[in-house]
């Protein structure tokens, strides 16, 4: 026998949702979830129609779900209708107008397929193991260069939000802290937004300080994640002011990249998700020199920006060994 009559119903075991959009969606919640998070917890549903569409149905955190700013951030998520081949679409929400005490629900496109941390195992044999992470970390930057194109930061870019859809399509997934500008109370706010481990500097936010989130800020997520993929450790955990590690095995040409993603200092990162794609592909498309051209260049640009004297040091040292041979011409 179906109990309620609003937009949550439920049969048995079987729970009924009328989203949004004002379509039905049901699952079963005695079979075991996908998945669980902070957030909540992810069920496999279907659509109440003769396609029977498959769909990702997530119960928010009844511990969360009766703060205001809590359902208000599940809606926005919901809400954002990308159509981007490597995100995961969103569908709908549901709630109980009036009820704060009711659950609530979001509803997205079923993705089949691993996590990035599960399928990154799969390459934990081959000699060429870090190109192969780094190229499926390339559709998660075409994926933020389309949702920082629409205003909006993702905020918790990390191994367990990209999902490889039958080990070959990549997808971005979970707004849930999706960021706008003006979003953060910054004035009452104070904390962490995001996962630890992950989370840019500018990600803690100071009560009475200014937010300084921008798409920066998901570039360092991305870095972050290249960092923890390939060595097993979250960037800088021997604390901020320790230079960041080389990656064992990891050639120097993406290793580049990742530190330039991860600096501490917003203006020294790639300024967009595009011109880090360009960078990560190159990195992982063009053999690696037998001398590290670039490495040099940069080591001989920063002597010439921390030695600005330099010009004149060379030319007295040139006119020394000009003095010299000619003083010992005269003595020959």
């Amino acid at each position: 026998m179906i109990q309620g009559n609003g937009n949550i119903r439920v049969d048995g075991s079987v729970v009924y949702l009328r989203l949004n959009t004002g379509k039905w969606y049901q699952y079963d919640a005695s079979i075991p979830p996908l998945g669980s998070g902070a957030m909540g917890i992810v069920y496999a549903g279907h659509a109440c129609n003769d396609a029977g569409d498959a769909v990702a149905v997530k119960m928010v955190n009844p511990d969360l779900s009766g703060i205001e700013g809590i359902r208000r951030r599940a809606r926005q998520e919901a809400e954002l209708a990308f159509r981007h081949v490597n995100i995961v679409e969103m569908i709908g929400y549901c709630e109980e107008p009036g009820d704060p005490s009711a659950p609530m629900y979001i509803v997205s496109r079923f993705v089949a397929g691993q996590t990035l941390d599960d399928f990154a195992v799969n390459f934990n044999t081959v000699p060429d193991r870090a190109v192969r992470i780094a190229r499926c970390v390339v559709p998660v930057l075409d994926a933020l260069d389309y949702i920082h194109s629409k205003g909006i930061v993702h905020l918790d870019v990390k191994p367990s939000n990209i999902m490889v859809e039958n080990e070959r399509n990549v997808r971005l997934m979970d707004l849930g802290i999706a960021y706008r500008p003006g979003s953060i109370d910054s004035s009452t706010q104070n904390g962490l937004i995001g996962s630890p481990g992950y989370c840019a500097p500018e990600q803690h936010i100071i009560a009475g300080q200014p937010v300084e989130i921008d798409v920066t800020t998901d570039i360092y997520q991305v870095g972050a994640t290249l960092y923890r993929l390939l060595s097993g450790n979250a960037p800088y955990s021997d604390g901020d002011n320790a230079p960041l590690r080389d990656i064992a095995g990891v050639p120097r040409r993406l290793m580049r990249v990742i530190r330039r993603s991860l600096s501490l200092n917003q203006n020294e990162r790639y300024q967009s998700a595009r011109e880090m794609r360009e960078a990560l592909y190159m990195s992982i498309s063009t053999p690696e020199p037998a001398v590290d051209v670039d490495g040099l260049k940069a080591k001989a640009t920063q002597f010439a920006t921390t030695h600005p004297q330099w010009p004149y040091m060379l030319a007295i040292i040139v006119g020394g060994l000009v003095l010299f041979i000619l003083l010992l011409i005269a003595i020959l």
